[in-house]
């Protein structure tokens, strides 16, 4: 009987050795590509790693290396570490953590400064936006300097913002000139600071700069302006020109378009329990502004909800996809998303399918990061290392 029960010990022992590394094995092997969506309607980020001059399209990939795309990647500059990039119709503007540099569209380097050579930089760069009429940097967290284009030295904000004019809407600050709007939240807008903090609308695009905070303003349009505030179980968005709020799923509000008609967001629903602990590498599927999970492999996602209101009507419209159907881009009119191996194009307001591509670089055991500028969505792999696909908005 000893001997018996022995053997069935043994068994069992070995069963759970066998079964438990099988089932790891089959689960990691049936997961799904994990979609990361760093930006999903072209809204003007700065920590994005590629940027556009009409056609010519220009990336930095995880070496710090600018590529051109118009003549098959060509590499146009080696770089110096790299984290950043973004161009006007003149030059491109390159950062790194301490440095910025202004490039031709050859890759020559034409300037340079250090961040010890201004002396209002008081933290390492964390991002820049350049336009037609300035750079703007982000340090740290939500402290901006505008930068002259040329000389890339700070500029006096007073001078830079002259015949600008000055709407208070409640608590709610805009000092606007012909194409920029500063927008502030806790009062008036000392332009005498050497930094900034708050708002930044470049001809209705929002400026994302720095790390995002609980209340921000995240959207200013004719008629409307949209500040977000966060919690645990929502985000709340207030349109402070009209004085109305709006209650959503907890969203990130990168992922959100604003028109005079439509305030568009989306987000991830995924399932929470074994499966998705056992989705490796955890930490890394945070796409919320307070970091909560909200990318994970596709085997648990459930559904995207996708939220449409009316702010004139006060009216909400929720559309959901599928099981494993992923929003990859959204504005006002339209919604791409990836589902089993395809590209599928969505008109907003009837939720009609128009158009499919297919996904031929997108294979269930890989991470991929998608970016959208000018008329395109890129699809690079986890780490920036390759350009996989570009996908026609």
């Amino acid at each position: 009987m000893v001997v018996k029960k022995k053997k069935r010990v043994l068994i069992i022992i070995l069963a759970i050795v066998l079964i438990i590394p099988t089932f790891m094995m089959m689960l990691l092997l049936f997961k799904g590509p994990t979609l990361i969506i760093n930006n999903c309607n072209e809204n003007c980020i700065t920590n994005s790693r590629i940027c556009n001059n009409g056609n010519d399209y220009y990336y930095v990939d995880n070496k710090g290396r600018i590529h051109h795309l118009y003549n098959d990647n060509e590499i146009i500059n080696d770089g110096d570490d790299f984290k950043f990039i973004t161009c006007n119709s003149h030059y491109i503007y390159a950062g790194t953590e301490n440095k910025l540099y202004k490039l031709s569209f050859e890759g020559e380097i034409v300037n340079e400064i250090s961040t010890d050579m201004i002396d209002r930089f008081y933290n390492v760069i964390t991002g820049i936006q350049a336009n037609e009429d300035c750079i703007i940097c982000a340090l740290g967290g939500d402290s901006y300097i505008f930068l002259d284009l040329n000389t890339l030295n700070s500029i006096n904000l007073n001078a830079f913002m002259k015949n600008n004019k000055n709407i208070q809407s409640g608590n709610v600050n805009i000092c606007t000139n012909s194409n920029i709007s500063l927008v502030h939240l806790l009062g008036t807008i000392d332009l005498f600071k050497p930094n900034y903090s708050g708002g930044i609308i470049i001809n209705n695009n929002t400026i994302l700069l720095g790390s995002l905070g609980t209340d921000r303003i995240i959207g200013l349009s004719d008629k409307i302006g949209l500040e977000s505030c966060s919690a645990l179980n929502g985000t709340t968005l207030i349109d402070f020109v009209n004085e109305k709020e709006y209650q959503v799923d907890k969203t990130d509000i990168r992922h959100l378009s604003l028109s005079n008609d439509k305030i568009v967001t989306f987000r991830s629903n995924y399932s929470n329990g074994l499966g998705q602990a056992l989705s490796f590498p955890y930490y890394e599927f945070s796409n919320l502004d307070e970091g909560f999970i909200n990318e994970a492999p596709l085997r648990f996602h459930k559904y995207d909800t996708i939220t449409v209101l009316d702010p004139l009507s006060g009216e909400e419209k929720n559309i959901e996809t599928r099981s494993g159907e992923k929003v990859i881009y959204l504005d006002d009119k339209k919604a791409i998303t990836y589902y089993k191996g395809e590209y599928l194009y969505y008109h907003i307001d009837t939720w009609e399918k128009y158009r499919s591509e297919k996904a031929n670089e997108i294979d269930h055991h890989s991470v991929y990061r998608f970016e959208s500028c000018g008329d395109y969505i890129f699809v690079f792999d986890k780490n920036y290392s390759k350009l996989l696909n570009r996908i026609e908005i």
